[in-house]
């Protein structure tokens, strides 16, 4: 004759048998889980990376990747083969027409600066630079540069699309995705 014996924990499973310590712990996380899977999050920020042709320009400033991301603030993170001296544009295009509305230019190098303008037609058109926050950095270590861009200085647009121009201070221009031609459409998150 068999004798049952419940377990110490004490609690009753489905078939009336007592479950033990750690099949009590393994439902209760997976009871956890999947609660945790059904709750609503808020959706995240839109961002999108885009690869560039490598080795389409021989300076260390050749564009390897870019990477938009379009919530409170537009941030445009770009990798190098290696970050060196030179020059950085990023075009940004807030509505279908010919060509972007607003340039970000800055340096890269110790003791340079950078600033935004309008533009029309790739050809800047204001006074002078935008006042507005924005932030930019380059590193050396992880070869990249970063410009962020406040949505005031964009006047609040939902949608933008990029153009990067990056070069040394001796040779051409690296484009991506190519000359005078955008990233698709990336949506405010």
């Amino acid at each position: 004759m068999y004798v049952f014996q419940p377990s110490r924990s004490g609690r009753r499973s489905r078939s009336g048998g007592y479950l033990r310590r750690p099949a009590l712990k393994l439902l209760v996380t997976a009871m956890f889980a999947a609660s945790i899977a059904l709750v609503p999050t808020a959706a995240p920020a839109d961002t999108r990376a885009f690869d560039d042709r490598q080795g389409d320009v021989r300076h260390g400033m050749d564009i390897h990747k870019v990477r938009i991301h379009n919530e409170q603030r537009l941030v445009i993170t770009t990798r190098h083969r290696r970050v060196q001296p030179g020059q950085i544009a990023f075009y940004i295009d807030t509505r279908p027409a010919t060509g972007p509305e607003y340039a970000f230019f800055a340096g890269v190098g110790f003791g340079t600066d950078w600033a935004i303008v309008r533009m029309r037609n790739w050809r800047v058109v204001s006074d002078g630079p935008r006042h507005c926050p924005s932030d930019y950095s380059f590193s050396r270590r992880t070869d990249t540069v970063r410009a962020s861009i406040s949505r005031a200085c964009l006047d609040g647009a939902d949608r933008v699309r990029v153009s990067v121009k990056a070069n040394d201070q001796d040779r051409g221009p690296d484009w991506a995705p190519g000359y005078r031609r955008f990233f698709p459409w990336i949506a405010h998150g």
